[in-house]
């Protein structure tokens, strides 16, 4: 067991906390709350489990490949060993990706007649960022190359009741199977129960609502290696601060204040890889967030304020990294001396990264990626195939190096002229 500092900024929220860890934001889009001023610094010190595993090769860029535990516990499936026919998942992600769908053309005479006049609905935690609208893609082309009619795609901007009313309304659309991402796991679980006891099918996406069990309540739960991309957020944290000529660093964590399962994966991929391979680097405060941009902001500001002597932070995803970053800059510290890294790829975290701003590197997910996976495995589940309580695609290191092709990979458009300005 290693022994983490808790840093814990003390503050008054308006809101209820409600779970928002998985995918990535615009910064600018900012859910309602009131944060009142840090007043107090509280040092709390509680246990985190460090797992003896044996780690794969350090990653600075290019493929991170599945590790850890999924939601519930479940060990991982990766996306290479499903099968739908005589082609895994890999192969029907790329084929999408390249925009060749002559795999449903040419699919059998079986899963043609076990998908004929099917329809699914989209059920997401909410709409306006990269994360949700590249699963979105990957779920809705590939359905539709195979005659599966999405008749509903809803966002819930983070609102449990907002998603409940969503999910009742597609219940009574009568649709055969629904792809989802919950709000808030305890809040829904109830209902998302009563939706598999209607006989409607699930395919989650990174969380579990409460009480669901495979295969009775849902067929498979696809997700990003979350573990991976902590471990390659220390691989990049390590190898740039050794860059710096830096022997010894104390870094901070900022994370949400209430439990996140991929968020945890990620805390501990990152917390473990450096214990093992870096003990030079030394996990000092944790900063917990309420879960908004502005909470991020604020908890950021106040503590890199309080301790001068930090070198880093390591950010559970892309949005409180860049309110990391700018905390950082308006408090006059120098993005030569001191490193974020974080999860997730963004239009807003590839610009940081260009500029040579405070992020220096990135454990990136594959959306587009999730959602072909996802509606391959409602194929198979049309079929009566098994799938897996959690399977994995492949995540990625990214760095200022491999920005440009890992940006046309991964959100499948060429980045813009103000980020390329600074690649030119």
């Amino acid at each position: 067991m290693k022994k983490i500092l808790i840093f814990l900024l003390v503050t008054v929220f308006a809101v209820s906390m409600f779970f928002i860890g998985i995918g990535c934001r615009q910064p600018e889009v900012i859910i309602e709350t009131v944060v009142e001023t840090v007043t107090e610094i509280v040092e709390v010190e509680v246990e985190v489990e460090v797992p003896a595993e044996v780690y794969p090769p350090v990653t600075i860029e290019g493929t991170v490949y599945p590790i850890g535990l999924g939601p519930g516990g479940h060990e991982f499936t990766p996306s290479s060993d499903i099968y739908l026919e005589d082609h895994n998942l890999d192969y029907y992600i790329e084929m999408a990706r390249s925009g060749d769908y002559s795999f449903a053309e040419n699919a059998s005479d079986e899963i043609k007649e076990a998908v004929k006049g099917k329809t699914a609905a989209i059920v997401m935690h909410w709409l306006p960022d990269d994360w949700t609208q590249l699963q979105i893609k990957g779920i809705s082309e590939t359905l539709e190359a195979y005659g599966v009619e999405v008749v509903s795609i809803t966002g819930a901007e983070f609102i449990a009741e907002k998603q409940i009313a969503n999910l009742e309304n597609v219940m009574t659309m009568g649709v055969d199977i629904i792809f989802a991402a919950a709000v808030d796991v305890a809040a829904e679980g109830p209902i998302f129960q009563e939706v598999a006891d209607s006989g409607i099918e699930f395919i989650l996406t990174t969380v579990l609502p409460d009480g669901m069990e495979w295969p009775d309540d849902y067929t498979a739960n696809v997700a990003s290696t979350d573990r991976g991309l902590g471990i390659v957020a220390a691989d990049q944290m390590a190898h740039f601060f050794e860059e710096m000529g830096k022997t010894e660093a104390l870094v901070g964590i900022l994370d949400v204040n209430f439990p996140v399962p991929n968020n945890i994966e990620r805390v501990i991929g990152f917390t473990s890889r450096c214990a093992e391979l870096y003990p030079w680097i030394e996990i000092g405060p944790t900063v917990l967030y309420n879960g908004t941009m502005e909470s991020a902001y604020e908890f950021s500001e106040g503590t890199l304020t309080a301790r001068t002597d930090l070198d880093g932070f390591f950010c559970d995803w892309a949005g409180p990294a860049y309110e990391m970053s700018n905390a950082a800059r308006v408090a006059g510290y120098d993005p030569n001396e001191f490193v974020i890294t974080t999860v997730d790829l963004t239009e807003y975290i590839a610009l940081e990264m260009a500029s040579d701003g405070f992020v220096k590197g990135v454990g990136a997910q594959d959306p587009y990626a999730c959602g072909v996976a996802e509606a391959i495995c409602a194929v198979k589940s049309f079929l009566g195939e098994d799938n897996a309580p959690y399977i994995t695609t492949n995540g990625y290191g990214v760095t200022k190096n491999n920005l440009v092709e890992s940006f046309e990979y991964l959100l499948l458009r060429q980045p813009p002229e103000d980020i390329m300005a600074f690649l030119e």
